[in-house]
């Protein structure tokens, strides 16, 4: 998986309301990053979200996020940024909304001195891709998920390790990614697992 981050990304036009004019919506299986400094303000964001906010580097994470036109749901406000970084490190804000008819998430994460914001496609927009998994193989991608090998998934479950490697190569082929690492983060970014 290659992102690439902008640290000036080419300027959109603004309304009035400093709402961007973009029609771009974050698509199913993207993500649009926005990473905000402990003053509030954008430090970097990706490519994706620069089609989609506008270029936010400098302005207050609140108004690149929050501002994001035809957005219903947002709980974007002055200081959010402020308030997530004081309430400690294991602290995530997770946000459903809508924008352009997609079923959106919003989640913002500290990360050091930083809260990284992440808006990413659910999974309901690509219907049918997890329904294909078996409860067991969305079971093992949860322990995946979660840094487990191979040998410790199969003995917590009580089945051979050429059990487990079968499921997550099931789970691959389905859901058309080539490696461990790519299955997880495509099960992220679809909102699938947390």
């Amino acid at each position: 998986m290659s992102s690439t981050y902008n640290q000036q990304p080419k300027r959109k036009q603004r309304g009035q309301a400093g709402k961007s004019k973009n029609s771009a919506t974050v698509a199913a299986g993207s993500a649009a990053v926005v990473v905000a400094g402990s003053d509030g303000k954008v430090v970097t964001q990706s490519e994706i979200a620069a089609r989609v906010f506008g270029d936010g580097v400098g302005a207050n994470c609140w108004d690149v996020v929050g501002d994001l036109s035809g957005a219903s749901g947002l709980p974007c406000e002055r200081g959010c940024v402020q308030r997530l970084l004081l309430s400690g490190p294991d602290k995530v804000n997770k946000t459903y909304f809508t924008h352009q008819k997609s079923n959106l998430c919003l989640s913002c994460v500290p990360v050091g001195d930083t809260v990284v914001c992440t808006v990413t496609g659910l999974a309901s927009e690509l219907p049918g891709m997890f329904e294909r998994l078996t409860p067991r193989e969305r079971e093992i991608l949860v322990l995946v998920a979660d840094g487990h090998d191979t040998d410790e998934i199969a003995e917590s479950l009580a089945v051979q390790p050429s059990t487990i490697r079968t499921h997550v190569e099931n789970m691959r082929n389905r859901l058309g990614v080539r490696t461990r690492a790519a299955l997880v983060a495509r099960a992220f970014r679809l909102g699938v697992i947390t």
